[in-house]
């Protein structure tokens, strides 16, 4: 059993040469558990090395913004007005942070449109994610595996 530092490095350990079986049993904290098995082969006298790299663990973008008319808390509009097409932007930050410490630039910013979903009751509700099919402008998104996250 190897336990990698802070840099991620392990000390050396002495094997008998062949083929030796790699597999990472806890991912650091942040990072994704890799249930890969990586195979190394060593050879006598030589020093074989394996390196691999932690994937940031993350989550598909689950934040959705919806649009509802101030004055009657209800996601209709009155008479012939609209909720659809309202702008946000948001702001992302990377780090921890409060009011009291906020950076003065975000690291990314997105502005997003409300768009008319209709749910599985007929109900209208006017939604904004941070999706492409909702972006008016702004950074690219983080994405992993070709999903927004």
């Amino acid at each position: 059993t190897l336990t990698a530092d802070g840099n991620g490095d392990t000390k050396e350990v002495e094997v008998k040469a062949g083929t030796v079986y790699i597999k990472e049993l806890s991912a650091p904290k942040g990072y994704k558990l890799d249930s890969t098995v990586h195979s190394l082969n060593v050879e006598v006298g030589k020093t074989a090395t394996l390196t691999v790299a932690d994937t940031p663990k993350v989550t598909e973008t689950l934040i959705d913004l919806f649009k509802i008319d101030m004055e009657t808390g209800k996601s209709t509009p009155q008479g012939t007005a609209s909720l659809e097409g309202a702008e946000f932007t948001w702001s992302y930050y990377d780090g921890y942070y409060n009011a009291d410490n906020l950076p003065a630039k975000a690291t990314r910013t997105w502005t997003t449109k409300t768009v008319a979903e209709k749910d599985r009751d007929g109900t209208i509700h006017y939604v904004s994610r941070l999706a492409d099919s909702y972006k008016v402008s702004g950074d690219s998104f983080y994405t992993q595996d070709g999903k927004n996250v």
